[in-house]
């Protein structure tokens, strides 16, 4: 199993409860600006959230509202009403309950004890320094910590053995994240300050959180690392674990070890910063018509999303350019996304000259005997297919949009499937018995023209659905010979897309996060990297704006938008 632990706080959350939201809203709290590595902001800029946090939410299912400091009573019982929990970050901000984060905290806590105290479930979760400011809010705003040396520090997790049953983490836990937290070093800690046992005795904390889990610092002084609250669901960890997929800078752990570590232990390369290339493709919908004409090609955001969920890092693969342009591009990134869209056939043009292009490329390298992976989605999917045969089109017109569908595993491929032999039983049972695929597709491919047309020399067909129609067209091939898979579903709409009627259960946010954790991880297998830190640094996708498309009838919730 691979849950990440922000969705495992979600669940032991949620799933205890009477109600099931599945279009869960969090707030994250701002906080003031004072650090020297943000001098270089406007003045105005007083208050951030780091995107690693809000990315973390999103990618286990729910959307994001930042909740303001400085404000009065009233306001964050307003926005406590309007939300589903809170998530109080980590930080550099001072400890003073009168003013900024520390005061935001302090109000919220008091609010939500008040709310799970009248029968409404109302979680909190702070990291780092949202940890410690749960903990002072817990006794009136004491100071309860030592000064310690946990900075840049990656660590197991030590269970205190009596909180095993105890604990809403660790009982709900899969046993092999388990297994992951509290024997490998996946935890990064960046602290200075520390809650050590007897304090938390001493100052009766004890009165009110468990202490689950336990580290040592560089100096051997041992700390506090997992609290919950005795009868409240307030968490506090720490560590960071937003960090592991997200953020880069530090020596934060990268290895994927959430996903099923045969993976990684079979291989000989083990890249742990793999950057992925994605498609942009041509802006030709009427729902992007109010958009600049300068801005012709695009990438939804909810690709990028759920690549960097899964740890990895993006750069933009733009249409229309030389085969050098590809290859270049090639040579420096560890795989390549094919998105959805609405684009046309064109093989000469936009996306599917692209596709083709990169996909000759990228059989050339997988025969030279270097790893290089395609995951292709819906568009994605028949591209690839269309490029395997030069251009030919073996679609044909279907109805199958706007349709959640279980997938019809093929018993004959359940062995020989990459994707299906190495998933986890509970992954492969939601997608065999529940709605949980996402389609939005009027082409399909059906096992008669994937056979006519030949195209089961280059492929396997891994799962087949039905449309409205009752016409049966396979929603999965993989390549025989090459790490080439794809999906005619949107695995990233479960958890990043909410405007049509997509699956958004806990399960469908569980078993689409399994594709692009594969990916990510076949991505893994090549050394492809950008020689100069600087060029990447300077290609990465941070260098793009999204654009919120709430005044669009576009089905994104965000889009990058290129002028070029």
């Amino acid at each position: 199993m691979y849950i990440p632990i922000f969705l495992i706080l979600i669940l032991s959350f949620v799933t205890k409860q009477t109600i099931c939201n599945e279009r869960p809203v969090i707030g994250i709290l701002t906080q003031e600006v004072y650090w020297s590595s943000f001098n270089n902001l406007k003045p105005s800029n007083y208050s951030y959230i780091a995107a690693s946090y809000v990315k973390a939410i999103e990618a286990s299912g729910g959307r994001v509202v930042p909740v303001f400091t400085n404000r009065t009573t009233e306001y964050y019982i307003n926005i406590v009403r309007k939300i589903n929990g809170i998530l109080i970050p980590g930080g550099g901000s001072a400890f003073n309950i009168s003013f900024g984060i520390s005061q935001s905290t302090n109000e919220i806590f008091h609010i939500a004890k008040h709310i799970n105290n009248i029968n409404d479930h109302f979680p909190i979760l702070g990291i780092c320094l949202g940890f410690e400011l749960l903990l002072m809010a817990s006794i009136n705003g004491k100071f309860p910590f030592s000064k310690c040396n946990a900075q840049n520090l990656n660590l197991p997790l030590t269970l205190v053995p009596e909180m095993e049953e105890k604990s809403v983490l660790f009982s709900n836990m899969p046993k092999d994240i388990r297994n992951i937290l509290l024997t490998k070093p996946v935890t990064a800690n960046h602290h200075i300050k520390c809650m050590e046992k007897k304090n938390f005795t001493s100052m009766n904390l004890d009165k009110f959180w468990n202490s689950i889990s336990l580290n040592k610092d560089k100096n051997n002084m041992t700390f506090i690392s997992t609290i919950e609250a005795k009868n409240y669901p307030f968490v506090g960890l720490q560590f960071h674990p937003e960090k592991n997929a997200y953020e880069w800078e530090k020596n934060d752990p990268h290895i994927f070890l959430i996903l099923i570590l045969s993976f990684v232990t079979k291989q000989t390369i083990c890249n742990e910063r793999p950057v992925i290339g994605i498609l942009t493709q041509e802006v030709n919908w009427s729902s992007f018509n109010n958009l600049k004409p300068s801005n012709y090609s695009y990438i939804a955001a909810s690709y990028i999303k759920a690549i960097e969920a899964s740890g990895g890092r993006v750069v933009p693969v733009f249409t229309n350019r030389t085969t050098e342009y590809y290859k270049d591009i090639v040579k420096k990134v560890n795989g390549i996304l094919v998105p959805g869209g609405g684009s046309a056939f064109n093989i000469s043009f936009g996306i599917s000259q692209s596709t083709n292009e990169i996909f000759h490329i990228a059989k050339n390298i997988n025969d030279n005997g270097n790893q290089f992976p395609i995951l292709g989605i819906c568009l994605g999917f028949e591209l690839l297919l269309v490029a395997s045969i030069n251009g030919k089109n073996p679609l044909r017109s279907c109805d199958s949009n706007d349709m959640n569908l279980p997938l019809n595993l093929i018993p004959s491929m359940e062995e020989k499937s990459v994707l299906f032999k190495t998933m986890p039983k509970d992954v492969r049972n939601i997608l065999l018995t529940e709605p949980v695929t996402a389609n939005h597709h009027i082409n399909c491919i059906t096992p008669q023209n994937f056979t006519s047309m030949k195209l089961d020399k280059f492929w396997n067909s891994i799962t087949v659905n039905k449309d409205s129609n009752n016409l049966t067209f396979i929603s999965i091939v993989e390549a025989k010979k090459y790490p080439f898979v794809g999906l005619q579903f949107h695995p990233e709409k479960n958890s990043y897309e909410w405007k049509r009627n997509d699956p958004h259960s806990w399960s469908a946010i569980h078993s689409a996060r399994y594709f692009y954790d594969w990916f990510v991880n076949e991505c893994r297998q090549n050394n492809h990297r950008y020689i100069k830190n600087n060029i990447l640094e300077n290609e990465l996708i941070y260098n793009y704006p999204t654009t919120y498309m709430k005044n669009l009838t576009s089905s994104f919730e965000q889009v990058y938008l290129f002028d070029g």
